[in-house]
């Protein structure tokens, strides 16, 4: 326990030879800044297709299969209130966790992320810009 609690251990250390999660993104710098739903779906539609591939490879070749997905989205730049002020914050977004569609089937994964994310945009203040998409799976079995 001495040497536990201080980080000491002599065991050796074992590689993981099976990924915990599989993810994709895309940044949106400058010009490519997204600020309306339909390219921000689009782009969802087109990690969708790479998370699909990715989780049914490790499907074939390792017969695991992912239970739970996380849609991520930064917003850049969002201006809030403080003390009646208005100031500029960077990293605006935020996530949502979701199931993986039980058939694993691509229209269902992307019928999933595309309604989330489309209900999360709607939601917003007029002028937000979407700086980053995000879709991570993981939870094998």
């Amino acid at each position: 326990m001495f040497n536990a609690c201080r980080g000491v251990c002599y065991e050796p250390v074992k590689p993981r030879l099976l990924q915990k999660s599989v993810g994709c993104g895309k940044t949106f710098r400058g010009a490519e800044v997204l600020t309306e739903i339909g390219p921000c779906l689009k782009f969802a539609r087109l990690l969708c297709v790479e998370i699909h591939e990715r989780c049914g490879n490790l499907l074939t070749q390792h017969n695991r299969q992912a239970t739970h997905l996380v849609l991520s989205w930064h917003l850049g730049e969002v201006t809030v209130k403080r003390k009646g002020q208005p100031l500029l914050l960077t990293g605006g977004g935020g996530s949502k966790s979701l199931p993986y569609p039980d058939c694993g089937s691509l229209e269902r994964l992307q019928n999933t992320i595309t309604s989330q994310l489309s209900r999360v945009l709607k939601n917003l203040d007029a002028g937000w810009r979407c700086t980053a998409l995000y879709i991570t799976a993981g939870k094998f079995f």
